[in-house]
């Protein structure tokens, strides 16, 4: 599982040159970096992405296996990043088609959790929203995209070792406690 301590320190260190004028950054407060040469100013700020939180008609939940890194072959939502021309719910129902061929009418915001997505040797800060939803009965699933397969878990049968990202664990610890499901 990714680690979600990593300080936004550690995160800066990766983002070294401008993208303006190619000068070193200087990591200066918080979230920001500074162009010694040209006085850019860079923000670290997460990334946008969702992920759907689904239950069949009997309770089980809904997670997908990764088929590429990061995280290949662990645990998570079916979900995925926010394209430049499409708001958070269009994002989700493009990621919902794209990796499953579900297509689900009563999403309804749940949470947003933070975490990091670390690809090719960057790490990028995430805040993701997390929808809910239920899965009509006779809705097939066939995997597409970045989905190895899929599975539907008893809340009491959760695989929390073997989830791809902490903001997964998270947002189906808040559900089970808010639904008063037994683990």
């Amino acid at each position: 599982m990714t680690n979600v301590k990593m300080t936004i320190e550690e995160i800066a260190k990766q983002h070294k040159f401008c993208f303006i004028c190619a000068g070193v950054l200087e990591y200066k407060e918080k979230n920001l970096l500074i162009c010694t040469k040209c006085g850019y100013h860079k923000y670290i700020n997460p990334v946008p992405c969702n992920g759907a939180l689904l239950k069949n008609s009997k309770g089980e939940i809904l997670l997908i296996e990764r088929r590429i890194d990061p995280m290949k072959g662990y645990w998570d939502f079916p979900g995925g990043f926010v394209d430049l021309d499409e708001n958070i719910e269009e994002s989700m129902a493009r990621e919902l088609k794209e990796e499953t061929d579900l297509t689900i009418v009563d999403l309804k915001y749940f949470c947003s959790e933070y975490d990091i997505y670390t690809y090719d040797g960057i790490t990028f800060p995430t805040l993701g929203s997390i929808f809910t939803g239920t899965i009509p009965d006779g809705q097939e699933i066939t995997v597409h995209d970045d989905v190895a397969s899929y599975k539907f878990f008893e809340p009491s049968k959760l695989p929390f070792d073997k989830l791809a990202f902490k903001s997964v664990e998270k947002a189906l610890k808040t559900l089970i406690a808010e639904n008063a499901i037994d683990l």
